[in-house]
């Protein structure tokens, strides 16, 4: 029996009535760490020449703990909430073992890698417990470490049962970087650290020495994609292609894929659009010694609202010199002629209600007729008003407002509108200002646009979602879905893919009305909003299907025509025959108030999508969302 077991049953007799159990063994595990520290204390001392300089520095990191750790947020790209922190380590300020890379170069040269590992592992998981956050720890884990022969999984343990850290809230990191000749070994440490709960995590993915042979042996939850495939991504065609295949074979091994290295809102835009879950880098936020920071980064609430609906004409609302009906012409006159820097009035009552517009012009030109303000200066203003003035509600679109003033714009109507809310009078408008907010929207939205297709993108699909269920109206949502891209993708080239995404782009762009929403996913998934639920939606799902039908044949060449499709290769690398691409389409008809969260849609209209698929490709099938 080890002494700190002796010291354990002591203590236990010696405190039973006044120490709880609970509390004895929170001791044991306080005096096993100490054992441990002292014999990796132990460790260090026999292996580090204290002859020389940084070997005495780097003895007196260990024996002072003097280590650093900050932490850097790990982002959610779909809840746009922190999902986790990773600890980063660095050695004392103005000390020449500062910079990460110099305290892990001596530490090796020294023959006390491992030990510095466990060190910087133990103070992470025990400073991280002290900010109490609920959200995932990443600890960096070398690859060697975890194989070497005197590797001790016990020790993390140990600190997170002394720190009260949950095994399924620490990720271990492995770095790709630093090669392994005993991946056996590795794989029975990394078994050992998923049986416990573990989450387990593949750094630089893309960037190391054992590439795809060590991620299909360890199989790890997270994979982390090398931040040289994320700078500059936007500008790089063949960066985004080699993230889009990362993710793909991710999610097809059921693992997260995190984006490091993210600095750019380009780059940030280019992983929304192709899927990616995680991102982290300067732009969301630097290293810091506390993990309760705010994002550096923050999603402009247009994000994730309503674009187009939510930016609604209330936003042009302006405060204007109002007019009662019942006030004289005269005095009318004399009031405009003192304010020559405004050219209309609303002409609102004492309860709010807009009766009309009187136009500067107008009013002036038949006050300067002959007999004019004799005839006129003693009427209400009332009756020399321009009493059919565009009015709308404020809550109207901006595309809504813009199409009807571009409609009533031949009918003499001047250069302003007045707007109400809830139907009475709020301000007026003027089309200047709003040729100039649409112009800034569609400069916004366009940003967010998938570049190959040149459609909005995730960003602006969500807003436009959002925008619909908060104001509870009755709308309808189609999934497109291409069936049988990946195998003729891979069977021709990506150039022919892109053909084909273009393709249908164009189709959509075709066949879509104007008063409907149509975005871009990401990959082969298209989505359309519709402000409708009756049978034009059907109607339009199946012109789609024809038009795609017919269109598609063109791709392929005269043999794989006749053939009715290709001989490809499945996911298990077997040889099938894929016949020639289709189109699925899920049909959500959402009724008014019937769903709340998007959460609840995606997961209905991704149904409403497996339902057409399974029929077997180019048709549809429909759900519907009712209160």
């Amino acid at each position: 029996m080890r002494w700190y077991e002796k010291c354990f049953i002591l203590l236990s007799y010696w405190f039973d009535k006044v120490l709880t159990r609970q509390k004895i063994e929170g001791l044991a595990v306080i005096i096993c760490e100490q054992e441990a520290f002292q014999q990796l204390l132990s460790a260090v001392r026999e292996k580090i020449d204290l002859g020389n300089p940084l070997g005495t520095e780097l003895y007196r990191v260990f024996e002072q703990q003097s280590l650093t750790t900050l932490f850097q947020p790990i982002v959610s790209l779909q809840s746009k909430a922190v999902m986790g922190w990773e600890a980063l380590t660095r050695g004392p300020l103005h000390s020449p073992l500062h910079r990460p890379l110099d305290l892990f170069y001596v530490a090796e040269q020294m023959g006390c890698l491992l030990e510095l590992d466990m060190l910087t592992r133990m103070l992470a998981i025990e400073r991280f417990a002290n900010y109490q956050r609920h959200e995932k720890l990443f600890i960096n884990v070398l690859i060697s470490s975890l194989s070497a022969s005197k590797h001790s999984p016990g020790i993390t343990q140990h600190c997170m049962a002394k720190t009260g850290l949950r095994s399924e809230q620490v990720v271990i990191e492995l770095s790709e970087l630093h090669p392994t000749d005993d991946l056996p070994v590795l794989v029975e440490a990394i078994n050992h650290y998923q049986k416990q709960g573990f989450v387990v995590a593949l750094d630089d993915v893309g960037a190391g020495y054992n590439g795809m042979r060590l991620w299909s042996e360890i199989r790890p939850n997270i994979v982390k994609i090398d931040r040289y495939f994320v700078d500059s991504v936007h500008q790089a065609r063949e960066k985004r292609r080699f993230l889009e295949t990362m993710v793909n074979l991710a999610h097809g091994f059921n693992a997260k894929v995190v984006a490091e290295g993210v600095e750019r809102e380009e780059e940030l835009r280019v992983l929304e659009q192709l899927g990616v879950d995680y991102v982290q880098g300067f732009l969301l936020g630097r290293p810091e010694p506390s993990p309760g920071i705010k994002l550096a980064y923050s999603w402009p609430e247009a994000r994730l609202r309503d674009i187009r609906q939510e930016n609604t004409a209330a936003i042009l609302a302006k405060p204007a010199l109002t007019l009662r009906p019942d006030e004289k012409v005269g005095a009318v006159a004399e009031r405009i002629l003192k304010m020559p820097e405004h050219d209309f009035f609303p002409v609102v009552d004492e309860a709010g209600k807009v009766h009309g517009m009187v136009w500067r012009r107008d009013l002036m030109q038949q006050l300067l007729q002959r007999f004019g303000y004799e005839l006129n200066y003693r009427k209400k203003i009332e009756e020399l008003m321009d009493k059919h003035p565009i009015v709308v509600e404020g809550s109207v679109s901006l595309e809504s407002l813009s199409r009807r003033l571009t409609d009533t714009l031949t009918s003499g109507h001047r250069e302003a509108f007045i707007l109400l809310k809830e139907g009475r009078y709020e301000g007026v408008g003027t089309f200047i200002d709003l040729l100039r907010v649409i112009t800034d929207l569609k400069v916004k939205s366009a940003q967010y646009a998938n570049p190959l297709s040149g459609l909005p993108g995730n960003v602006p699909i969500q807003a436009e979602i959002q925008g619909l269920l908060d104001r509870k109206v009755a709308f309808s949502v189609l999934y497109i879905d291409l069936d049988h891209f990946k195998p003729f993708n891979d069977f021709y080239s990506y150039e022919d893919g892109d053909k084909i995404i273009r393709f249908l782009s164009s189709l959509l762009r075709e066949q879509v009305p104007q008063d409907a929403f149509l975005g871009h996913i990401g990959g082969d998934d298209f989505m359309v909003i519709l402000p409708w639920q009756d049978e034009r939606v059907e109607s339009l799902a199946a012109r789609l299907v024809e038009r795609f039908k017919a269109g598609v044949q063109d791709f392929y060449s005269k043999e794989d025509r006749q053939a009715g499709g290709i001989q490809g290769v499945d996911r298990q690398g077997h040889s099938v025959f894929f016949p020639m691409m289709s189109i699925s389409i899920g049909i959500l008809k959402v009724a008014q108030g019937a769903i709340s969260h998007q959460q609840r849609l995606s997961s209905l209209v991704t149904k409403a999508k497996k339902q057409a698929k399974s029929q077997g490709g180019n048709t549809w099938a429909v759900i519907e969302a009712k209160a």
